[in-house]
């Protein structure tokens, strides 16, 4: 039986994108503004089932990985590689008429309704 905290997937590591630092952008707006920044910077990058992976300067980043579980492999493949800090970039709607599109927020906690959390966190719904 897994122990918790212990990874759900234990991938190997793809060569040549350990980063201490990472960046997940699980989806990107219909113009693909951040994956045509992503191509334009990256020193090499590499498409995957789970995902596409780039290496960029100051980080990797993962980039069109919808969905819990295929964020789960995707992730794990960077923590696998060496990564210790991982921001997420998303995007969401709004419940209150006082958010306007393209504003920017910083959340303080979340509440997990998907189906992956609690394989790596058993009583912990907010975060």
């Amino acid at each position: 039986m897994k122990e918790p905290g212990e990874p759900i997937f234990k991938p190997k590591p793809l060569k040549g994108f350990s980063h201490r630092n990472a960046v997940y952008i699980p989806v990107d707006p219909p113009s693909s503004i951040f994956g045509n920044v992503l191509t334009e910077k990256a020193s090499r990058d590499k498409d995957t089932p789970f995902g596409r992976f780039f290496l960029l300067e100051n980080a990797a980043a993962l980039y069109r990985c919808i969905g819990a579980p295929s964020a789960v492999i995707g992730l794990e493949h960077l923590i696998a590689m060496g990564t210790m800090e991982i921001m997420i970039l998303g995007f969401c709607g709004s419940l209150k008429p006082d958010f306007s599109a393209f504003d920017v927020v910083s959340i303080s906690k979340a509440y997990s309704e998907e189906g992956t959390s609690r394989h790596y966190f058993h009583r912990k719904r907010i975060f």
